[in-house]
C-alpha cells in the first residue's frame, strides 16, 4: 500500500510523473487505438476521423491561401487558424494529420493542468489528485480527439485559460493575466457561444479582493483588451463585407439552411422541447417528415403530444405544413410554388412559436428549460456519446458501465459541489464561484438561452466539473472518513 501511495501521488508540483502518465493515458493509447479502428474520414491519408462539420472549419482556410478570400465565413476562424500553420507548408492530409497530433498532445498536457488549477483555487494536493486521476479515466471530455472539430482543442484551451487566470490570482503576474484573455479569446474564436465568459472572467478579476476594488478594474480592463483588439478586426472586416456589425458569427447555422423553414420549424418545435429525443423514440420534430442533404430518415414517426395546441393552431394546421415540407420535396416542384411554400411554412412556425410563447409561458419559460436541461445532461444524445467507440466486443458491456458510472459520478458529485461551492463563494473566496460558473454558464447558455441541449457542448468545460466533483469528494471524507 505504501508502495502503492508512493508512485501514484507523487509530488503535484514535480511535473515529469504526471505529464508522462497524462501523455500514456490520453495521448498514446487513444492515439494508437484512432490508428487502428480507422474511423470514418472523407479525408484521403488522413488518420483521424471527419464529421459533418469539419469541412466548414477547413474549407474557408483554404479558400483563402487559393484565392485570398475567407469563404464561406459563418465560421469563426479559431480552430482554421491552427489548422492554418500547418497548411501553409504542407497538403491537406499531412495538415490534418499534424493538427490532430497537436490535439491528442495538448489533450495529455492538460490533465496536469486541471489538476493544478485544482490545487491553484482549493491549496489542496487531494484535490489536485482527484481530480487529475478523475479527468484522466474520464471518456466523455476526449471523444472527438481523433476528429477535426473544435471539441478538443476548445476544451484544452479553456483548461490553460482557467489554469494561467488562477496563477494569476495567486501570483499577481500579469504574464499569467494576459497569457489567460488570449487563450479564452482563442477558445471563443473556436466556439462563439463561450462568448460571455470573457466578461464573467473580467468580472472575478475585478472582484477578487474587494479592498483593491479600484486597481483590479483595471486588470479586469486589460484582460479584455486581447478579445476587444481581436474581435475588433474580425468585426470590421465582416462589416465590410456584410454591411453589418457582426462581432461574432454571420449567421446561426449553415448558409443552405438558414433561410428556409428548418430553423423557424425547429424554435417551434422546441417550445415543448421536442426537438431533441428524451429517450429511444424519435423526437416530435420527425413528425413533420422534413429532410435536408445528408440527413437519414426514420421509418417511423410519433404522434405529436395532445397539449401543445393553441388558439392559433390546431393538429390541422400542422398536418397543413407537413404537406407543404412533403410538396418541397417534390423535384419537379416549380420554383415560385417553392418559394411560396418557404415563405408560408416560414411565417406560420415564426407565428405559432409566439402564440405558444404567450399562451403556454409556464410550459415554455419552465417546463421546457428543465426538460432541456436533463436531456443536455444526461439524455439519449449524451448516452450515445458514452457508447462510442466501444468495439472490443465482450468488453464493451464493461467499457459501457465504466464510461457511464464515471460521468454519473462526475455529474452528481459535481452538480452537488457545486452548491457547496456557490456557498461558501458567497461568504469567502469569489474563485470558488470561478470555477462552479463555467460549467454552470455552459448549462445555462445551451439548454435554456440556445435551446441546444447537444451533450458535445458539455465536453469542453467537463474538466471544471471534474473539479467541482473533486472539492465534494474531498468534503465528503473530511466529514465522514477520515478519523479525527
Amino acid at each position: 500500500m505504501e508502495i502503492f501511495r508512493k508512485f501514484f501521488f507523487k509530488d503535484p508540483a514535480k511535473p515529469l510523473f504526471w505529464l508522462a502518465l497524462g501523455f500514456i493515458v490520453k495521448g498514446i493509447l487513444p492515439f494508437l487505438w484512432l490508428l487502428h479502428s480507422h474511423p470514418h474520414n472523407d479525408i484521403p491519408g488522413f488518420w483521424g476521423g471527419t464529421g459533418g462539420d469539419t469541412f466548414s472549419y477547413l474549407a474557408p482556410i483554404d479558400n483563402w491561401l487559393k484565392n485570398g478570400i475567407y469563404s464561406p465565413d459563418f465560421r469563426m476562424p479559431g480552430y482554421g487558424a491552427v489548422y492554418l500553420i500547418f497548411r501553409w507548408f504542407s497538403s491537406l492530409a499531412v495538415a490534418c494529420n499534424l493538427l490532430l497530433v497537436l490535439q491528442f498532445l495538448l489533450v495529455s498536457v492538460s490533465v496536469y493542468f486541471i489538476g493544478l488549477t485544482a490545487r491553484n483555487i482549493f491549496k489542496s494536493d487531494s484535490v489536485f489528485y482527484a481530480s487529475f486521476y478523475l479527468y484522466l479515466i474520464s471518456s466523455f471530455p476526449n471523444l472527438y480527439d481523433g476528429c477535426i472539430q473544435t471539441e478538443s482543442l476548445c476544451t484544452s484551451f479553456l483548461i490553460f485559460s482557467v489554469y494561467f487566470l488562477t496563477s494569476y490570482f495567486n501570483s499577481k503576474k500579469l504574464t499569467y493575466l494576459l497569457l489567460s484573455a488570449v487563450l479564452i479569446t482563442w477558445a471563443v474564436f473556436m466556439r462563439p457561444a463561450f462568448a460571455l465568459l470573457i466578461p464573467v472572467f473580467a468580472i472575478f478579476i475585478v472582484l477578487q479582493n474587494r479592498s483593491k476594488i479600484g486597481k483590479n478594474i483595471k486588470f479586469g480592463m486589460l484582460f479584455l483588451v486581447p478579445f476587444i483588439c481581436v474581435d475588433g478586426l474580425w468585426t470590421l472586416r465582416n462589416y465590410k463585407l456584410h454591411k453589418k456589425m457582426i462581432p461574432l458569427t454571420t449567421i446561426g447555422n449553415y448558409p443552405n439552411i438558414e433561410s428556409t423553414y428548418l430553423q423557424p420549424m425547429f424554435n417551434f418545435v422546441q417550445c415543448w422541447g421536442g426537438a431533441y429525443s428524451f429517450g429511444d423514440k424519435e423526437p416530435d420534430l420527425s413528425w413533420f417528415d422534413y429532410t435536408y442533404s445528408g440527413r437519414i430518415k426514420p421509418l417511423y414517426y410519433d404522434s405529436l403530444p395532445d397539449n401543445i395546441y393553441t388558439s392559433a393552431y390546431t393538429k390541422d394546421s400542422l398536418l397543413h405544413l407537413k404537406k407543404l415540407i412533403l410538396a418541397l420535396q417534390n423535384p419537379l416542384i416549380d420554383s415560385s410554388a417553392f418559394k411560396s411554400d418557404q415563405r408560408e411554412l416560414i411565417t406560420k412556425f415564426t407565428k405559432y412559436k409566439e402564440s405558444f410563447r404567450r399562451e403556454k409561458s409556464i410550459t415554455y419559460y419552465i417546463q421546457t428549460p428543465l426538460k432541456l436541461t436533463d436531456i443536455f445532461l444526461y439524455g439519449a444524445y449524451t448516452k450515445k456519446y458514452l457508447d462510442r467507440g466501444q468495439t472490443l466486443k465482450k468488453l464493451n458491456l464493461p467499457l459501457k458501465i465504466l464510461s457511464n458510472g464515471i460521468y454519473l459520478t462526475v455529474l452528481l458529485l459535481g452538480l452537488s459541489g457545486m452548491c457547496i461551492l456557490l456557498f461558501k463563494g458567497l461568504k469567502r473566496n469569489i474563485v470558488y464561484l470561478l470555477i462552479l460558473s463555467i460549467p454552470m454558464y455552459t448549462i445555462i447558455i445551451h439548454a435554456v438561452i440556445l435551446r441546444i441541449p447537444d451533450g458535445r457542448f458539455l465536453m469542453p468545460v467537463w474538466a471544471f466539473m471534474v473539479i467541482c466533483c473533486s472539492y465534494q469528494i474531498e468534503q465528503i471524507y473530511v466529514r465522514f472518513l477520515k478519523k479525527p
